[in-house]
């Protein structure tokens, strides 16, 4: 019998439909620990971005090797009230970058590339830290934010509101009954429903009831809120979501 040989490396790589496979390792952030209302996940933005990660790694034959269990916020401390496991800026790009540091350490070959898919906004600033971490990492290292896909919906600013509802519902991550409990409420008080859940429609109890200290989130977020005022109900759109999401697996994946 003729001894068929060993598989190397080499050969592998011409397997299967993906061409340098591995060369492009991704990684997600989010929020693992912050509140969006009764009918969402407290880690929403994590748990879509893992998916967003694992969907562009399907697609485009790069790596998904890990989520980074890390996140801030730029509303600075007063975030504590909606996302208790907040820390501030510096030890939050500290802390990511040791992660990344310990995890590409551990592959057997570099990749060239470092792909970070961020899935909380809270977390933008990490796309100041671009160089030094392409420096310290010996790689490039490219940040992808949430806003940089265009959002089909008829107001700024977004926090477990519409655009976050409608894609839980096409990922089945929204529970439906609680999301019905919410609307019933807000058709006769939305009010009401900022003094149960302030977080939801853009934080909007706290812009409402929580004083100046929360100035900040009524320039970011004041669209989200007056929108909800108005409409009375927070809609979740699946096929909206479906949008969104394959859109933005669409706009990254052309872009790595």
């Amino acid at each position: 019998m003729t001894d068929p040989g060993r598989v190397t490396l080499d050969m592998m790589d011409s397997y299967g439909p993906f061409k340098d496979s591995g060369e492009i390792a991704l990684f997600s952030i989010g929020n693992d620990y912050e509140a969006h209302g009764p009918a969402l996940p407290i880690d929403i933005d994590s748990r879509v971005v893992k998916e967003a990660c694992l969907r562009l790694a399907n697609v485009s034959g790069a790596s998904y090797y890990a989520h980074i269990p890390f996140s801030t916020d730029m509303a600075g401390e007063i975030a504590k009230f909606w996302s208790p496991r907040y820390i501030p800026f510096k030890e939050f790009a500290e802390k990511t970058l040791e992660f990344l540091r310990f995890y590409l350490n551990q592959l057997v070959s570099k990749p060239k590339k470092v792909v970070i898919l961020n899935g909380h906004g809270g977390n933008t600033e990490l796309i100041t830290m671009i160089g030094k971490y392409s420096e310290q990492l010996g790689v490039d290292v490219t940040v992808f934010l949430p806003d940089e896909v265009r959002m089909p919906v008829d107001y700024s600013g977004e926090h477990a509101y519409i655009i976050e509802h409608s894609v839980a519902a096409y990922l089945g991550l929204l529970d439906g009954e609680r999301l019905e409990e919410l609307n019933e409420v807000a058709n006769r008080d939305p009010l009401e429903v900022l003094r149960r859940w302030p977080s939801v429609a853009g934080l909007g109890g706290f812009q409402e009831f929580g004083g100046k200290k929360f100035s900040a989130l009524r320039t970011m977020l004041h669209e989200c809120l007056e929108h909800f005022k108005s409409k009375r109900r927070i809609k979740a759109d699946k096929k909206l979501g479906e949008k969104i999401f394959k859109g933005m697996i669409d706009t990254i994946k052309g872009q790595i």
